[in-house]
């Protein structure tokens, strides 16, 4: 029986060893198990929602809706948990059930119908919410090689499909801010000096 005073370690190998108490509920693990599940939800979430709900705003454009979506996704995960937790990757099913909230309730993005799902995903988690390539694959349950193969595919395919229109000429491809006038009469810098 524990006397409730500490141990010293010297003393610990002359107590006798701790017996399970033959009178212990069977339920007593699961209970354990359950709060464990409890504890890596909670981590899980801890880690990935800032990440969820910055990509909602970007795709949903709004703040209110972002956060309603992602809290409804989060709430819908921690129901579900214990069977994510047999995915043979959970993040990736965790990325899965978050973008199907977000898709059912975003605008269809410009890029659409040149790229994949996935591989606006890859764009906006990289480009618009500013995560590394590390980080937003592991955001998709993705390996970073696998990632960075996927997103310079991504890339290609959309820079293959963006050119300008056959009527352009080259000097309109320069951004806005390039054409605004630099000065009065729409002349450049150190011309104005020289016409009378």
């Amino acid at each position: 029986m524990p006397s409730g005073r500490f141990h010293h370690p010297s003393e610990l190998r002359d107590l006798p060893p701790r017996r399970l108490d033959p009178g212990r509920r069977p339920g007593a693990c699961a209970f354990g198990a359950a709060n464990a599940r409890r504890v890596a939800f909670d981590a899980f979430r801890t880690r990935y929602a800032g990440i969820y709900l910055r990509y909602a705003r970007v795709r949903l454009h709004s703040v209110e809706a972002a956060d309603l979506t992602v809290r409804a996704a989060l709430e819908n995960l921690a129901a579900r948990w214990h069977i994510v937790l047999r995915e043979a990757s959970p993040t990736a099913a965790c990325w899965s059930l978050i973008t199907s909230y977000i898709a059912a309730r975003a605008q269809m993005p410009l890029l659409g119908e040149q790229l994949t799902p996935e591989q606006t995903d890859m764009l906006v988690l990289r480009y618009r919410v500013g995560l590394s390539v590390a980080d937003a694959a592991a955001v998709m349950g993705m390996d970073v090689p696998e990632f960075t193969v996927r997103l310079g595919g991504a890339i290609r395919l959309l820079t293959s499909r963006t050119t300008p229109p056959p009527s352009a000429s080259p000097a309109s491809w320069a951004s806005p801010a390039s054409r605004v006038p630099l000065s009065v009469g729409d002349e450049p810098r150190g011309e104005r000096g020289k016409r009378r």
